[in-house]
């Protein structure tokens, strides 16, 4: 994966980089409240039926994963 754009305080845009099975763009949403932050992910990926069908739960994992790590921070 590698940063595609980025505004501070605000978002982060990742994409694929190197042997990705499918092209995919994860964003991540912030927004500043007076002492903590909110946090939106979100994640556009272009799977055919199957490929979602098998990539799903371990996205879904990943993607929770990411969010727990982002509340420890």
């Amino acid at each position: 994966m590698k940063m595609k754009d980025r505004i501070p305080d605000s978002s982060v845009v990742i994409e694929k980089n190197g042997k990705a099975p499918f092209d995919f763009f994860l964003t991540c949403n912030i927004s500043d409240k007076k002492d903590q932050s909110d946090a939106q992910l979100f994640f556009d990926a272009d799977l055919n039926p199957m490929m979602k069908m098998m990539a799903s739960k371990p996205l879904t994992n990943f993607l929770n994963l990411l969010a727990a790590k982002l509340k420890e921070i």
